[in-house]
């Protein structure tokens, strides 16, 4: 159990028996055994969760190329479709342009 030895054990119940007092001992115990409970629920929701996330990139990655790439070209929600798409040069020629003009 936990990697432990049957003396590693027995020190750790003669510090609970110590520090804790034999009568709060039943009511630590109960707490440990609950925050147990709850980090394998965790551990098991986290590991339920990763599986459900590689199942789908699977899934995506087994789509046919052409489903993915008009699934990219799709316009996305709110925008509007008369954006004029200017390259980088030409945004960064303007910006020089309106530069050299304020300082003219």
């Amino acid at each position: 159990m936990f990697g432990l030895g049957f003396w590693e054990i027995m020190i750790i119940l003669l510090f609970a028996i110590v520090f804790i007092r034999p009568k709060d001992l039943p009511v630590f115990i109960r707490n440990l055994g609950r925050i147990y409970r709850q980090i394998m629920s965790f551990s098991r929701d986290l590991t339920d969760m990763t599986r459900e996330i590689e199942s789908e990139v699977r899934q995506s990655e087994s789509l046919p190329q052409s489903v993915v790439e008009n699934t990219a070209k799709k316009k996305p929600v709110g925008v509007s479709s008369n954006l004029n798409m200017v390259p980088e040069d030409q945004v960064m020629e303007t910006i020089e342009k309106s530069k050299k003009e304020k300082h003219q």
